[in-house]
């Protein structure tokens, strides 16, 4: 498939002139093991945010409730 490179070839696209150098963009798919391994890893770290997000959340609510109920009790 003449659209599909291996990121050795992105990197070394200024490198060394080719017939694929001419043609090659940045957007293009890697199409390899790696592009999934990249796209798992990205999906985990989005996860994780997500989490840290809801975690902080969580204990600004808490926080919330236990400064209110300090009010109310002095």
């Amino acid at each position: 498939m003449p659209n599909v490179h291996t990121l050795r070839d992105i990197e070394n696209r200024g490198v060394v002139e080719g017939p694929l150098s001419k043609h090659t963009s940045s957007g293009n798919r890697l199409g390899s093991i790696r592009e999934s391994e990249l796209e798992k890893a990205l999906r985990g770290n989005i996860k994780t945010a997500s989490d840290i997000a809801n975690d902080y959340k969580d204990l600004q609510d808490i926080y919330l409730e236990r400064f209110v109920i300090g009010l109310l009790l002095v």
